[in-house]
C-alpha cells in the first residue's frame, strides 16, 4: 500500500504549502459551495 501512497504523493495538492491560507480569502468561496449543495435549512 505505501508504494501507491508514495506514487500519489506528488500530486497531493493539499500538503505542500507551509503557508496557513487566508481565512478572509478563501471564506467566500466555501459559503457558495455550501450554498449550491445545501438547502437554507437542514432538518436533523
Amino acid at each position: 500500500m505505501f508504494r501507491w501512497v508514495r506514487k500519489f504523493n506528488p500530486f497531493d495538492l493539499y500538503t505542500k504549502s507551509d503557508k496557513v491560507p487566508d481565512l478572509e480569502a478563501v471564506l467566500p468561496y466555501y459559503h457558495d459551495l455550501v450554498a449550491n449543495f445545501f438547502p437554507s435549512r437542514i432538518w436533523w
